[in-house]
């Protein structure tokens, strides 16, 4: 067998980026220029900038990644490409069915606010927080079949005779506003 020569990382270039600044985003990925070029450090590197994106609302957000080598393969540039989408804003928040627990009580453990971006770390927050009124087993689901620019985010506590007790939570544009579902909503 015969090893190649070691290609070391030479650039670091996003596109698409509109609402985060390149150096933002170089601080994210912590790659560094003059190491080798790891395909494993730029999935993770991918990863982190489809957090940070997540985390400042852009719930929809995509982003891919490739090495642009120099024709000699021993140098590459990492190349990220990044789809926003739109900052998802929470319109309402909804709590429905809840019979056995005060709905001001599930307000008070929810994380996100209304008018404010949906962020991915204030729903775990929230799944934390549902967790300490004795759910076993929180049931939070993301519909992602269309991309709504304003979301109501909705807890909705399953019924008594449910296997475990718990809450389940859907973001997406409501078509029904007595009841609160969605069209993709499966009751």
């Amino acid at each position: 067998m015969k090893l190649g020569p070691q290609t070391t990382l030479y650039d670091v270039a996003f596109e698409g980026n509109r609402s985060t600044t390149e150096s933002n985003l170089l601080a994210v990925v912590g790659l560094q220029l003059g190491r080798p070029a790891s395909n494993l450090g730029l999935e993770q590197a991918r990863r982190q900038i489809v957090q940070t994106y997540r985390e400042s609302g852009h719930a929809y957000a995509e982003v891919s990644s490739v090495f642009d080598m120099s024709p000699d393969h021993w140098h590459a540039r990492a190349l990220f490409i990044i789809n926003e989408s739109q900052q998802v804003i929470v319109d309402r928040i909804s709590v429905v069915g809840a019979r056995r627990t005060r709905e001001s009580l599930i307000r008070r453990r929810v994380a996100l606010r209304v008018r404010e971006p949906y962020r991915s770390g204030d729903i775990r927050k929230i799944e934390e927080r549902i967790a300490t009124l004795g759910v076993a087993h929180p049931d939070f689901r993301t519909q992602q079949n269309s991309m709504p620019r304003f979301a109501t985010y909705m807890l909705r506590e399953l019924p008594l005779g449910s296997r475990n007790r718990s809450f389940r939570a859907a973001i997406g544009r409501c078509s029904d506003p007595q009841t609160h579902r969605s069209p993709s909503e499966v009751p």
